[in-house]
């Protein structure tokens, strides 16, 4: 049985914890707080951007190589967006899961199927299963620029024009509350037109200098919010769920240092008790 002194010993490691645990919630949910004012200025351009792609349902640009559905895949893409960092409880798992699931499902359609990165836990799970586009996977900001995602948008964007791969598809968290994060996984290449809002009729478009052109631009500006959506609501999911588990480390410590506290005045008590008894005994042999 532990000693007083080993007892009091693990106290103070416990509370060590517990205060490391309640600063990092603290940090957490400062940091979410910003995460969904920054997903929340976002959210209107989004929708002004569908606005103009609804208008885009004329036949004759399904030419267009973002636009057209490929025949026969031979190359795919799967973008995995992630944390950089865990203790943020099953927030990283769910989307590798996810992303495995999809592989092993969709694998033989594909002659060549490799994974992008954006965080570094995703590469650490998959890094098995599936090979790795480029050197290393990229860093998520602990705030994402629209700039950063327009960095990451334009590589895939070179790789699809230039017939690297046929189809991208796109993986992650999306933040549905602080409590809730829904999975799920889309296809970003080739661009699939958001469907025109119900009993509307789209008009044409008044395009200049001319219209293909300026659709092409759209859809790399529609790429990169897609990414930069994604990255959004994965740092908002990431945060949330880390406030989550910093709380429940938190009241797990609590309790565990309730229970220690219990047995370390049971051991006290012993001890006390066990020195009477030879303090009595003692006066009893020399009487």
């Amino acid at each position: 049985m532990p000693t007083y002194r080993e007892y009091n010993a693990r106290l103070d490691s416990m509370g060590g914890m517990r205060r490391v645990t309640s600063t990092m919630k603290m940090v957490a949910a400062s940091h979410l707080h910003r995460a969904q004012a920054d997903l929340r200025r976002a959210e209107p351009y989004g929708r002004e951007l569908a606005a103009l792609l609804t208008g885009a349902q004329n036949p004759e640009f399904r030419r267009l190589r973002l636009l057209a559905e490929p025949v026969e895949p031979k190359n795919g893409l799967l973008v995995v967006v992630t944390s950089n960092r865990g203790l943020c409880g099953a927030f990283n798992a769910n989307v590798i899961r996810a992303a495995r699931r999809w592989i092993d499902a969709e694998r033989p359609r594909f002659h060549i199927l490799r994974a992008s990165y954006l965080g570094r836990k995703g590469q650490l799970g998959l890094r098995k299963e599936i090979e790795m586009r480029g050197a290393e996977p990229f860093p998520m900001p602990a705030h994402p620029a629209a700039n950063e995602a327009w960095q990451f948008a334009r590589r895939i964007h070179d790789d699809f024009r230039e017939g690297r791969y046929d189809e991208v598809h796109l993986v992650f968290n999306r933040f549905v509350s602080p409590m809730v994060s829904r999975t799920e996984l889309d296809r970003l290449l080739p661009v699939r037109l958001p469907p025109p809002p119900a009993g509307t009729r789209a008009a044409a478009p008044l395009c200049e200098p001319c219209g293909t052109p300026l659709l092409e631009r759209i859809l790399q500006q529609w790429l990169a919010f897609r990414l930069f959506e994604a990255m959004l609501h994965s740092v908002a999911g990431e945060h949330a769920a880390r406030v989550i588990a910093m709380e429940n480390s938190t009241t797990n410590l609590r309790r565990l240092e309730s229970e220690l506290t219990l047995l370390r005045n049971r051991a006290r008590q012993a001890a006390i008790t066990k020195e009477l008894a030879e303090i009595v005994g003692g006066a009893e042999a020399l009487a």
